[in-house]
């Protein structure tokens, strides 16, 4: 079991170092090609799902701990429940914010639109 948690703890810091390195050697590049005004804009737009991400209001991590107890305890009904809670919850976010843009998308996503200077080329 050892071995399994060690090559799953190599496996997820090999996810999280590969992304950053990438982003290290290609964020010069797209500044250069995009301009600073420009690559800024494609940062806050980048933003939009880290934001969504607090949507399901820390459900996925608390979920998993509570689920894998009651896994552990071998009861299963209080897993499906766990899951299941959490899910409702996540679920009930995520169609608050989707009826909110779907009802006025101009509103919603209005402050993407970018000022005439940052638009037009120089």
């Amino acid at each position: 079991m050892t071995k399994k948690v060690v090559k799953g703890s190599m496996w997820t810091l090999g996810g999280s170092i590969l992304p950053m390195m990438v982003s290290l050697v290609a964020t010069p590049f797209t500044i250069r090609m995009l301009g600073p005004e420009n690559y800024g804009v494609v940062l806050l737009v980048g933003l939009i799902p880290t934001y969504f991400a607090f949507a399901d209001f820390g459900m996925g991590t608390g979920s998993t701990v509570y689920a894998s107890a009651a896994y552990g305890e071998g009861d299963q009904r209080k897993e499906a429940q766990v899951v299941w809670t959490a899910t409702l919850i996540a679920a009930i976010a995520a169609l608050s914010i989707a009826i909110r843009f779907s009802y006025s998308p101009g509103r919603s996503l209005g402050f993407l639109t970018c000022r005439r200077m940052l638009c037009t080329k120089r």
